[in-house]
């Protein structure tokens, strides 16, 4: 995952890593309240680990000047089931 830092007032922390199972856990119930869809989007770096890209290749892309990605979708929950260490 690219580096990413979220700070507040005097704080130092950035977050480098995927959500641990208990942060996803307590994060799913408070996003599904905030949304009327059961549908979710989710994107998938289309250079991550070692994709079979005859599987993906169906799927509709994402274009960014820096990256492309999948364009994936499914139930919120869906989530935890998307590959999150590159297996390379």
């Amino acid at each position: 995952m690219d580096q990413e830092t979220i700070l507040a007032s005097g704080q130092e922390a950035s977050c480098l890593d995927d959500l641990a199972d208990e942060q996803l856990d307590a994060s799913l119930p408070i996003l599904a309240r905030h949304t009327v869809s059961t549908h979710c989007w989710f994107l998938l770096w289309n250079s991550f680990g070692d994709l079979n890209e005859h599987i993906f290749e169906p799927q509709p892309k994402v274009r960014h000047p820096m990256r492309d990605f999948y364009l994936l979708g499914g139930a919120l929950d869906t989530y935890r089931h998307l590959p999150h260490d590159p297996n390379y």
